[in-house]
C-alpha cells in the first residue's frame, strides 16, 4: 500500500510540526504560509494525521491549494488529534513507531518547523537516521523567528564535546526563510505537474 501510495503521488514532504497552536497567532500563520508554498510548488505533504494545532492549519492550507495530504495517525491518538474527523488520507497505524516509520517511507523530503516534544523526537531520529544512511532525503529545519536557536546551541555543544561531527550534520539545512526552503526543496525533488 505504501509503495502504491508513493508512486501515484506527487513528492510528499515529510513535515513535523505541532499539534498545539503555541501562545501566538504568528506560529498559526506560519504554517499557513507554509502549506500553500508547498502547495503552490506542488508538492504534498504527509503529516502526523492530525486537524489541530500548527500541523492541521499545515495540512488544511495543502489541501485547499490542491495538493495532496496524507496522515498517518495511531489509532489511539484517533480522538485527541483529529477533532471533527481526519483530514484527505489518513492511514491509521498501531503505534507512534508505525506511525514515524511509514511517514518516513512515503518522504520525498522533510521539512520542521516549531512544535513541542513530538517534533522533536521526530526530528531527531530523521536526523539520526540520515547520520547512519537509513535515507539521504533532504531536511530542512524552519527556523521561525528564532525558534531552533536552543536546538542549533545543543547541536554546538555536542560538536563541542566530540559526540557529533559536522559532517554528521551536513544534509541538515537550517534555513530561516520558507520560500529559500522551498526553492531547495524544488531542486531536490523533481515535481511534475
Amino acid at each position: 500500500m505504501i509503495a502504491k501510495l508513493k508512486e501515484e503521488s506527487p513528492p510528499l514532504i515529510c513535515c513535523f510540526c505541532g499539534a498545539r497552536t503555541g501562545n501566538d497567532p504568528m506560529w498559526m500563520e506560519q504554517a499557513e504560509i507554509a502549506g500553500r508554498k508547498l502547495a503552490e510548488a506542488g508538492f504534498g505533504i504527509v503529516y502526523g494525521g492530525g486537524t489541530i494545532g500548527m500541523m492541521g492549519k499545515l495540512a488544511n492550507e495543502v489541501a485547499v491549494g490542491g495538493g495532496k495530504v496524507v496522515g498517518v495517525l495511531p489509532e489511539f491518538l484517533r480522538h485527541q488529534e483529529a477533532e471533527g474527523g481526519a483530514l484527505a488520507s489518513t492511514i491509521f497505524t498501531q503505534s507512534m513507531h508505525e506511525r514515524k516509520n511509514t511517514m518516513y517511507q512515503l518522504a520525498s523530503g522533510f521539512l520542521a518547523m516549531p512544535g513541542g516534544i513530538g517534533t522533536f523526537d521526530e526530528l531527531c531520529e530523521t536526523i539520526a537516521w540520515l547520520k547512519i544512511g537509513i535515507h539521504d532525503a533532504p531536511l530542512y529545519i524552519w527556523n521561525i523567528h528564532h525558534f531552533f536557536d536552543p536546538f542549533i546551541q545543543l547541536i554546538d555543544n555536542l560538536k563541542h564535546h566530540g559526540f557529533l561531527n559536522d559532517d554528521d550534520m551536513t544534509k541538515v539545512k537550517i534555513v530561516d526563510d520558507i520560500d529559500t526552503i522551498v526553492s531547495s526543496l524544488k531542486v531536490a525533488i523533481p515535481v511534475h505537474k
